[in-house]
């Protein structure tokens, strides 16, 4: 059995201000059982938007491996890793300040 996150739920895990929900609830689904690929992509934004920069790209890459070529161009998971690895440089840059 498949479990299914709507597209509904899944922006609402990511835009609402207490993103830790958005971990509980993908983090549930993705321990329950095969999920769509996607509750990776959103579990490595909801790290993303909260500077746990490792932990987004963990998640993008699981990504990358599951879903189809096509989904990764539409979604830009390529530049989202990107984004994440700039983010690490420059956070370890103004910890030196």
């Amino acid at each position: 059995m498949q479990t299914t996150i709507t597209g509904t739920a899944r922006v609402c895990f990511i835009t609402q201000d207490n993103k830790s929900s958005a971990y509980k609830y993908l983090n549930y689904a993705l321990s329950v059982g095969e999920v769509e690929e996607e509750a990776y992509y959103f579990l490595g934004k909801a790290y993303h938007l909260t500077f746990q920069f490792n932990k987004a790209i963990a998640n993008y890459s699981k990504y990358q491996q599951r879903a189809g070529d096509r989904v990764i161009r539409r979604l830009k998971v390529d530049r989202q890793i990107e984004v994440c690895v700039n983010a690490k440089s420059l956070f370890q840059l103004f910890q030196i300040w």
